[in-house]
């Protein structure tokens, strides 16, 4: 299946299919790509256990919602393929735009600054009256 094949499908239609694709293991993160669920656990599995430190990972997230809102943040969790996959599926399912997600080095995320950007305030600000069309 196509990523083009999925556009126009309503939440509940697009979850069944990735249900019923993830039980033949047929889904893949990356709709380009023709591995298999179970190579895809294994190289995650890989990273995890390259990038863990004390039993834990560094999970960045990024999002933008609805009202062109965007923020990011870094979270620990549990260094396991099981609660990346967890996370990883909470933040998409709860999504109201574009959203990225992905394992960070623990001394980047000790680094981290998360940030939140009103992009509709500040085009606003900025004397752009009809920054709510998008």
């Amino acid at each position: 299946m196509h990523i083009n094949e999925l556009k126009g499908l309503t939440k509940s239609q697009y979850l069944s299919i990735r249900k019923t694709l993830r039980s033949k293991r047929l889904w893949t993160r990356d709709f380009g790509r023709t591995t298999s669920v179970l190579e895809d656990r294994q190289a995650l599995r890989n990273k995890i256990a390259k990038m863990s430190e004390g039993g834990k990972i560094a999970v960045y997230e990024w999002g933008r919602d609805c009202d062109m809102c965007e923020s990011d943040s870094v979270s620990l969790i549990p260094a396991s393929v099981m609660a990346y996959e967890r996370f990883e599926n909470n933040v998409y399912d709860g999504a109201e735009g574009p959203t990225n997600v992905h394992i960070m080095w623990m001394k980047d995320a000790l680094e981290f600054e998360p940030s939140f950007r009103d992009r509709i305030a500040e085009a606003w600000d900025n004397g752009n009256t009809l920054a709510h069309v998008v």
